[in-house]
C-alpha cells in the first residue's frame, strides 16, 4: 500500500506517493586512521535501488555515530559525512555544501566533533533528483578532519567500565517519491 502525499508536498506538481523504502545498516566497530591533509573518504553503508520512474525523488536520510582515538578522549576532533551517489556510472558526491573560503571540501552533508567519552551521533537528509531510471547505489561515506584514528559505531572502550560501549550505529534509508 502507498502513502499518499498531499499535491505538491515533495516539489511536484502532482500528488505523490511513496513507492518504495530501501535501508541499511551496520553496528560493526570501524576503525579508520586519518591524515588532516587527506581527502579520501570511507564507505560506512551503501543502498541500492531502482527507481520506477525517471522523474521520480528521492529522500535520503543518514546517520552514523563517530569518535576520535581514545587515547586523544578530551580532543575535540572534526569529521564529516558525505553522500556518495552512482547510477549508470554516473558517479560523484552530491548535496551538502558548495565551495567557499572556508571550505574543507564540496559535498560535506554534516560535520560534528566527537565528545570525550561517548560517540556523537549525527544524521542528515538529503532530497535528490536524478531524473534517470537506472540502479542507484547511495553511499554514506566518512571523512576525518584531524590526523588521528576514529572509531565508528562504539564509544570509548579503554580503562574501565563505560556507558557508551554501543552507539546508535550506522544506518541509512532512501524512499522514492513518484508522482501520481
Amino acid at each position: 500500500m502507498a502513502i499518499l502525499l498531499p499535491k505538491g508536498a515533495i516539489g511536484q506538481s502532482g500528488g505523490e506517493y511513496i513507492s518504495q523504502v530501501a535501508f541499511g545498516e551496520t553496528h560493526s566497530k570501524m576503525s579508520f586512521s586519518e591524515n588532516s591533509q587527506d581527502s579520501g573518504t570511507h564507505t560506512l553503508v551503501s543502498v541500492s535501488i531502482t527507481p520506477q520512474h525517471t522523474d521520480s525523488k528521492f529522500a535520503v536520510w543518514g546517520m552514523s555515530s563517530v569518535k576520535g582515538n581514545d587515547s586523544n578522549a578530551n580532543m575535540y576532533y572534526e569529521w564529516s559525512l558525505k553522500l556518495y551517489r552512482n547510477q549508470s556510472g554516473n558517479a560523484g558526491f552530491v548535496g551538502g555544501n558548495s565551495t567557499w573560503a572556508k571550505a574543507y571540501q564540496d559535498n560535506i552533508m554534516m560535520s560534528s566533533i566527537n565528545g570525550a567519552e561517548g560517540s556523537l551521533t549525527s544524521s542528515f537528509f538529503y532530497l535528490d533528483t536524478p531524473n534517470n531510471n537506472g540502479a542507484i547505489t547511495y553511499q554514506l561515506e566518512f571523512l576525518g578532519g584531524e590526523t588521528d584514528t576514529y572509531v565508528i559505531n562504539t564509544g570509548r572502550d579503554t580503562n574501565g567500565p563505560y556507558n557508551f560501549l554501543n552507539s546508535g550505529g550506522t544506518q541509512m534509508m532512501v524512499m522514492e517519491f513518484c508522482t501520481v
